[in-house]
Parts: C-alpha cells; structure tokens; sequence
C-alpha cells in the first residue's frame, strides 16, 4: 500500500514535469529570450564580482541573482546563459510547491490541482526567459518554504541567504516569514503572549532598521513620485493631477519623517493614489494592454483571489504557511500602494505561487462537491 502512494506520487511528479516542459517549450518560442530594462545592472554587478568587488551600497540586494549570472557565464556564453538557471530552479519549484501542499493538505489530489495550476499560469513563466531576477526569486521563495515545512533548516539557511540576496522585496518576504512563525508558536502554546510581542518587537526593530536602510535611497525617489504623480513606473500618472500646493517636507529631515509629513499633510491626496495604485497591483489588468490580455488576467488571477478569500475566511484552519501567504501577499501590495506598480505588472509575480497555494484547497472542494467534474479530476489525480 505504501509503495502504491510513493507510486502515485511519482507519477503527479512526472505528468507535472512533462506539463513544464510543454509550457516551457511554447513559451520559448512565443516569446524567446529577453534583455529588460535593468539587466544591464545586474550584468554589472557580475562583473563586479568577478573582479571580487563586493557592493556595499543597495545593489548588495541583487548580488546572489548577479553571482547566478558570473557562474552561468562561466559555465556556458552569452548573456542568456543566466535563462539556465531559471528554467532549472522554476522546474525544481513545481516539484517543491507539490510537496508542500502534499504535506501541508494530506492530499495529493489538491497537490496536484494546485501544481497543475502553477505550471499553466503563464504571465509566472514568462519571467523564465527574461534576464531579471524574478524568477530566481520567486523559485527560492518556494524552496524556503519547503525546507520549512518538511523541517531541513540547514539547507533552509542556505536558501534564504540567496532569496535575501536576490531583491530587495526579500525585505517583505523575511518579515511574512517572521509573522508566520510567531503566529504559529503563540497559537501551539509554546510562547506566552508578552513573549510572542516582545519577539515580534525584537524582529519588527531588526527588520526596520534594515527597511530605513532602504529608505534612505528610495525615501527621496518615492516623495518625487508622488508629486508626479507616478501612478505606473516610469512617470506615468494615468492622467491623476497632482495637488495645486502639495506641502514638501524639508530634506534634512531624517527620510522617515520626511514620508510622514507628507502623508500627514496631503492625506486626502495620497490616500487617492495609494488605492489606485494598489487597485492596478491587485488587479494586474492595465489600460494599455489589450482587451484579450486584460480578458486573460481576469480569467487567470480573479477566480484565485476568490477561492483564496474562501479559504481564509476559515480562521480556525489557518496554519504557518497560510499566515505567512496572506501576510507576504498583503505587504507585497502595500509596499506597491506607497511607491508605483511597474508597468508590466512584474511586482505581482512573486506572490502568485502563495495566492495559488491558498486558492488550491477551495478549488479541490469545489470540484469534488461537482458531479459533472468527479471523473475528470479522479483521472488526472490517477485516483
């Protein structure tokens, strides 16, 4: 019997990977590989690197995805040689993203739902065949994950260093993954109350220390773009006028007060373009786009956000991992509110895993309550 579930597992596994490898193959040649608009800062860095120069200033965040593209270079030629490593790390996450859900649900059938999901959502694996370091983030959010929920903190180390290392959003990630776990050992008992505050505070001091840190470069950019008003990076205001007067808070304020004043003084303003900006982040459809793209992503996302809704409304059932994905997908569009949405809709990348992981149960529910889809999942699931 036991050797009957390993089978069947194996098997989820290989129709996954074959999945993969269609997507990937069409993918490549609909799209083919790609330079972006910042690749040449990450093709800098490496070789930096190379010449064992160690950046000490923000691009620090970017020098695990930048040591990916000296080694691949290394290895193979050509700027593209980095594209390796993301369709290597993107196949090893399906794997991982199955079993977490494996672990995590007790059901291989919902596992298997959720991965099928993972490996059809196109806009994801776009980012395998452009030179930018989503994919190998997004990738090594997952394997975090995994090492956590199957217990193997030492690689689990290892990871999180490279995630860390590979954007500065690893900020956000940290801190969902600090949420998560005081979350947890408060809910089991293992903390009292004071002491779950006391490490959350501890944590929250640590991890400010570092985001002011940021600040202190993007503070200033961030205030020049609400004058702008920059709705969608780069300078793109969507048509919102900014205020007549706004009130400009003095620069040799520290950053931090400098953002506070203007928030506190043009509230009514910013509160405006923060929702709609966080409006655009949510729901990824863009005025610029076509109507069959902007149709794609409301068939795609929006069904997720729903069934992904249902399963946190079930409070009583929540774990780790589910505090850590409303957590991480709630911060990730926050941050976006403050500052600007891209104009590819890339910020959302990195989160859509989690928002899968969420949505996956409730859609497993909801075929199994239909009739008419019994057959159909019990023939894919191999059950």
């Amino acid at each position: 019997m036991m050797l009957l579930k390993f089978s069947k597992s194996y098997a989820h596994q290989f129709l996954l990977l074959l999945l993969w490898s269609i997507v990937q193959g069409l993918l490549w040649f609909i799209i083919g590989p790609k330079i972006g608009a910042d690749s040449d800062l990450y093709f800098t860095l490496a070789e930096e690197l190379h010449r064992l120069e160690f950046p000490l200033n923000r691009t620090l965040l970017y020098s695990s995805y930048s040591l990916f593209i000296l080694v691949s270079q290394t290895l193979f030629s050509g700027k593209f040689s980095v594209l390796f490593f993301h369709l290597l790390f993107n196949g090893l996450s399906i794997l991982a993203f199955y079993s977490i859900i494996a672990n995590t649900s007790e059901n291989k059938k919902t596992a298997l739902i959720g991965s099928i999901i993972y490996c059809l959502y196109l806009p994801l694996h776009e980012w395998n065949f452009i030179v930018y370091g989503e994919s190998i983030f997004t990738s090594f959010t997952i394997f975090c994950i995994y090492f956590i929920v199957t217990k193997k903190y030492k690689l689990l180390l290892i990871t999180l260093l490279i995630t860390v290392f590979c954007r500065p959003t690893s900020l956000l990630f940290l801190l969902a993954l600090f949420i998560g776990w005081a979350y947890q050992k408060y809910k089991n008992g293992n903390y009292s109350q004071r002491v779950t505050l006391f490490l959350m505070g501890i944590i929250s001091l640590t991890l400010g220390i570092l985001f002011h840190q940021a600040l202190e470069y993007y503070g200033p950019f961030m205030i020049e773009g609400y004058l702008i008003p920059e709705i969608i990076y780069f300078r793109n205001s969507l048509g919102v006028s900014p205020p007549i007067n706004p009130y400009i808070p003095s620069e040799d304020d520290d950053i931090i007060i400098q953002l506070f004043l203007f928030v506190l003084n043009n509230w009514w303003y910013f509160l405006k373009i923060t929702l709609i900006k966080g409006a655009l982040f949510f729901g990824n459809i863009k005025p610029y786009y076509s109507l069959p793209h902007n149709l794609l992503i409301i068939l795609l996302l929006y069904p997720l956000y729903y069934f992904a809704f249902r399963k946190c409304l079930k409070k009583d059932r929540l774990k780790f991992i589910d505090i850590f994905c409303i957590t991480y997908i709630l911060l990730q569009g926050f941050t976006v509110s403050i500052t600007s949405e891209n104009w590819d809709g890339r910020f959302i990348i990195p989160i859509i895993p989690f928002i899968i992981y969420l949505s996956c149960f409730e859609i497993y529910n909801t075929l199994k309550k239909n009739r008419a889809l019994i057959t159909f999942v019990r023939y894919f699931t191999l059950h």
